[in-house]
């Protein structure tokens, strides 16, 4: 297979909510493309960090006054980013999951969970990240496409 894409980054919490997309051609139909996406760290390990973040939210979202140690309850915080992609067509689909480490295939004949099997046409194809939460001072991530 042959290496498309390959980008990586850092993100901090100012980037939650947002998207990133990234572009790139493929130049003759291929059979089938591996997309490699990874992200570190996944959990936020200061508690006290946790803390502080946790009732800033219960106390937005309606409590009065959380109780002590209520706030344990909701840790431990984990960054999340997932991911999707288009073709130069249409939407091939996306990856909603919680992992931080992720594999996926496209083609004709398979896809992964979440994606819809088709031939993969020429074009310029998108991978859209879609920075849902990032809780930790810092989170780097990467991507990888790959095809034949």
């Amino acid at each position: 297979m042959e290496k498309w894409l390959h980008v990586s980054g850092s993100i901090d919490p100012l980037a939650s909510q947002t998207h990133i997309t990234y572009t790139f051609p493929i130049l003759e139909q291929a059979s089938m493309i591996r997309i490699e996406f990874k992200y570190a760290p996944k959990t936020l390990t200061d508690a006290a960090q946790a803390q502080t973040i946790i009732e800033s939210a219960m106390v937005r979202y309606g409590y009065d006054a959380p109780q002590e140690h209520e706030w344990q309850k909701y840790a431990p915080l984990q960054n999340l980013i997932t991911l999707s992609v288009d073709d130069p067509q249409t939407h091939r689909g996306q990856a909603h999951r919680q992992d931080s480490q992720q594999t996926h295939f496209l083609s004709i004949d398979h896809a992964s969970p979440g994606f819809w099997k088709g031939s993969n046409p020429v074009g310029e194809w998108k991978v859209i990240l879609s920075v849902h939460s990032i809780v930790t001072p810092e989170c780097h991530y990467q991507i990888e496409v790959w095809g034949d």
